[in-house]
């Protein structure tokens, strides 16, 4: 792959359902230009997000929308204590329940996170 020694990641697209507690992936919008990438870390980039974002979700009436984020690790690790709070960050921002996803070597961690 294109990063393949250092992490990465982006923004998933979807649905969540509080009722049927679930979540639907439909897509996987890239990381902004700006977004730092090392071997330790991803830092997710803003420039150019909420008009990707609204590009995406508002031909589906904004029936699709943005439901997390998703970032790599280049060893078979769960979440960090930075994700956790990314995750919480993510879960006030956007109001609904969302997920941050970690894929790593073996397979795919989530994290799910929602405001109480």
């Amino acid at each position: 792959g294109r990063y393949r020694d250092v992490e990465t990641g982006g923004i998933i697209m979807g649905s969540a359902s509080e009722i049927r507690k679930m979540i639907t992936i439909t897509n996987v919008l890239p990381s902004p230009i700006d977004s730092q990438r090392s071997a330790a870390s991803f830092i997710l980039g803003t420039q150019g997000v909420n008009q990707m974002v609204e590009d995406y979700a508002k031909p589906t009436g904004f029936t699709l929308h943005c439901v997390g984020t998703w970032h790599s690790h280049l060893q078979d690790s769960g979440g960090s204590p930075r994700d956790y709070q990314t995750a919480a960050l993510i879960a006030a921002k956007i109001a609904i329940p969302s997920v941050l996803l970690i894929k790593t070597p073996s397979g795919y961690r989530a994290i799910l996170a929602k405001t109480d």
